[in-house]
């Protein structure tokens, strides 16, 4: 994701006066950082050209100040690359300001003062760039953190192209402002986030923060200012933290909400002070707005997860990343976790469905898929890549501990689905009920219900990687909704009841049937804003074999009685109330 933003990033270079104080900053993008591994920009014997822009409108704060000094990041350097310059313009294509012939550049960073300073008049744009003749390409250009809209300009023998749409991250290349006047103290919140929007009620608020020290002295401390429920309850916490100029750490801090009334959102406003009597110069990114919501201890449901398995007969270690799999759940899991295959990832097979390739748009990665793969709730995990819920199946201990991280997130929304069969007709009707806390309408803006016709153990024509007597597991055969899920539709009294079909097919044991239902979030835009909140379960094996062990007479029949919870109750209860399998309202 290209994160479109402007930095004037702050070195801690200051000059005593007795009537004003000189400092230095930086014009930067890249924070002083190089790429491990350089970039090119294809041609023979051409003149290739990298600059970074800054807009007058972000300059005009620093008018009367001078550029002295252009920093240059190189990759690498070799005999292919000669006529060096680093050089200043207004736009891309305009006369040149200033310009310096770099006789000596070498890898790394180069630093080139300018022969006289440039005084910026907040008026006129500023692009800094450098320019070489190459015999061929060179991996020079060094592309680093978030990409910038005006820090990524590659050209050739005078076009340029605007790098920033490929999200490569921005140019190496810094100016070097100095002035007197210029700002002392400045912290730039780069990012905020509520870790948990739905607490139990007047339980804390878990934040996480990234902040930046963009000025040219050291901050001693941070001061979090915050006002819950409009005003409802206020104060401010204190954190131990120095930040040197460029300096960026991650903090964390826990709000009260203790006394502030419940309710499905309501706001908090989240702002970052320096708390030593220093004023910060620019309070424009040191406030965050969120809302959140409350619900009452033990109301959440049981949060059983669902366990997405990407596999093909062509995948020579899809076998044995199967064998990890169970081999968790054999750990306890077994009623926690539901596993569903999809056959698809590493190439396809007689197994694959129109559905899995579908979700196959998961991984993300520009069309690029693999397998063995999985996904656990389609949440990102926090262990593998920020763009996919997409990983490989790691080892069955390490497997245990996502699993448990799954488990604890709080269920706002419990399902219950249930089956009838007519061994006739082949035809499997299944059930499936919801029900939601108020909190959940907070937690998930998009709310879908997806339900899964699954065949376990279906004997494996030519699996790679194993030998005779493969059976694949918990496959996927049909998606009873749409695929990326139905529109949930709530009753006033914040439940659901749906109904599917489905026609085994002959080439099937009806015993080996399954039925996964699950509540998720739909983003059509955003593979990683997909997240699973609760699953359901059934198998029409344990129903058939129940049923037979239970012909007997009537008169010695004993019913069980269930809440949408999972949990026993008795015949006198109210409700939603699953009777011998069957729900009943009542």
């Amino acid at each position: 994701m290209i994160r479109r933003f402007f930095s004037i990033l702050f070195l801690c270079l200051s000059f005593g006066f007795a009537e004003a104080q000189t400092s230095s900053l930086y014009l930067s993008y890249c924070d002083g950082k190089l790429a491990e591994t350089g970039a090119s920009r294809m041609g023979v014997d051409v003149t290739i050209s990298a600059a970074v822009g800054f807009p007058a409108a972000t300059l005009a704060q620093y008018s009367g100040a001078r550029l002295t000094t252009l920093r240059i990041g190189l990759c690498t350097t070799n005999s292919d690359m000669s006529d060096m310059t680093a050089w200043v313009r207004n736009s891309l294509t305009g006369d040149i300001v200033a310009e310096v012939n770099m006789e000596d550049f070498t890898t790394g960073w180069n630093e080139v003062t300018l022969e006289a300073p440039i005084t910026i008049d907040g008026t006129n744009d500023l692009y800094l760039g450098f320019s070489y003749r190459q015999t061929r390409s060179v991996k020079c250009l060094s592309f680093v953190g978030e990409t910038n809209p005006m820090g990524a300009w590659i050209g050739r023998d005078g076009s340029w192209e605007d790098y920033s749409t490929r999200d490569m991250g921005s140019l190496s290349i810094e100016g070097i402002i100095e002035g007197e006047g210029l700002p002392q103290f400045d912290l730039n919140v780069l990012d905020m986030k509520l870790l948990s929007g739905e607490i139990v009620r007047e339980k804390s608020l878990p934040y996480e923060a990234t902040v930046k020290n963009v000025a040219s002295q050291p901050i001693s401390g941070l001061l979090i200012d915050y006002s819950l429920g409009d005003g409802a309850k206020t104060g401010q916490i204190s954190i131990d933290q120095t930040l040197n100029p460029r300096e960026e750490v991650t903090v964390t801090w826990e709000v009260p909400t203790k006394d502030v009334p419940a309710g499905t959102c309501i706001p908090a406003d989240i702002t970052v002070l320096l708390p030593d009597g220093s004023a910060d110069e620019d309070m424009t990114n040191n406030s965050y707005h969120f809302d959140y919501a409350t619900y009452e201890a033990g109301t959440d449901f049981e949060h059983i997860a669902l366990f997405e398995e990407f596999t093909t007969e062509k995948c020579v270690n899809c076998p044995s990343a199967t064998q990890r799999i169970e081999a968790a759940l054999e750990k306890g899991y077994f009623d926690k976790v539901i596993l569903a295959t999809h056959h698809a990832g590493y190439y396809t097979d007689w197994l694959t469905i129109e559905a899995d390739r579908e979700y196959c748009w998961f991984y993300n990665d520009g069309g690029a898929t693999y397998a063995p793969a999985s996904m656990l709730d389609r949440t990102l995990t926090g262990m593998d890549k920020d763009f996919s819920p997409v990983f490989n199946p790691p080892q069955s201990a390490k497997l245990c501990e996502r699993f448990d991280i799954a488990l604890e997130r709080p269920a706002l929304v419990g399902l219950n689905t249930s089956l009838q069969y007519d061994k006739d007709s082949r035809r499997v009707t299944i059930s499936v009920e919801g029900q939601r806390l108020d909190a959940f309408e907070h937690q998930c803006q998009e709310p879908r219900i997806t339900v899964f016709a699954l065949i376990d153990s279906i004997q494996a024509k030519d699996q790679t990687g194993a030998g005779e007597g493969y059976y694949h597991r918990h496959v996927t055969r049909a998606v009873l909704t749409d695929v990326w899920g139905d529109v949930l539709k709530w009753d006033d009294d914040n439940t659901f009841s749906n109904i599917y079909t489905w026609i085994i097919p002959e080439e099937y044991r009806e015993e080996k049937f399954e039925a996964v239902a699950f509540v998720s979030n739909y983003d059509a835009n955003d593979p990683t804003n997909c997240c699973i909140f609760n699953s359901s379960y059934s198998e029409l094996g344990s129903q058939l074999v129940a049923a037979i062990e239970t012909i007997h007479d009537d008169n010695s029949k004993t019913s069980t009685y269930f809440n949408l919870m999972g949990q026993r109750c008795d015949d006198h209860s109210h409700g939603f109330i699953v009777i011998d399998g069957k729900l009943i309202l009542r």
